[in-house]
């Protein structure tokens, strides 16, 4: 559901060059992951990546949440979504990971991680969606104090199979 995952783009409000995936592997425009709080708060770390040549890196500032989110996630009524984040931070630091399918305050669920530290470390989400919206959005914040480094992030319909949608996963040949 998510593009560019391991965070191959540096996240910006900009976003990458329209041209910078093929285009008979596009289904729409380009999404890409935008800042919460300001470009100025999450640069690319190429020191401590987690794959690649970076990681992003959000300086996190007490009680203002930073961060990023991608929108344009195609969510619906009564359907789970499974996937996993993996991260590392300060101690203290607090990561909300929100899924969000509308504009009321109920039109959301959040799972809350507060157990970070120096070592990149995988975290479970799951979420339930309690409406339909063409264009949900995933967005990953924090607080506290210090920094925070997102490795990747993944997000797929609960019905997956290894990673396909069952539509697709035909029963193997006897």
């Amino acid at each position: 559901m998510l593009e560019d995952r391991k965070f191959y783009y540096p996240v910006n409000s900009k976003g990458p060059d329209q041209h910078a995936a093929s285009a008979w592997r596009r289904r729409g425009p380009l999404r890409h992951w935008t800042p919460i709080g300001g470009d100025q708060f999450v640069t690319m770390d190429a020191d401590l990546p987690y794959l690649g040549d970076h990681t992003p890196r959000i300086q996190l500032d007490g009680k203002q949440p930073r961060g990023f989110g991608q929108s344009g996630l195609a969510v619906r009524k009564g359907r789970a979504y499974t996937g996993r984040i993996v991260l590392a931070g300060n101690p203290g630091a607090v990561v909300k990971v929100t899924l969000v399918w509308g504009t009321e305050a109920n039109d959301r669920q959040t799972v809350t991680i507060r157990a970070l530290g120096p070592a990149y470390r995988k975290f479970p989400l799951r979420f339930a969606a309690r409406g339909d919206n063409d264009d949900g959005r995933l967005k990953i914040a924090g607080t506290g104090e210090g920094e925070l480094h997102v490795g990747a992030v993944s997000l797929m319909p609960a019905n997956n199979i290894e990673g396909f949608s069952p539509a697709l996963v035909s029963e193997p040949l006897r």
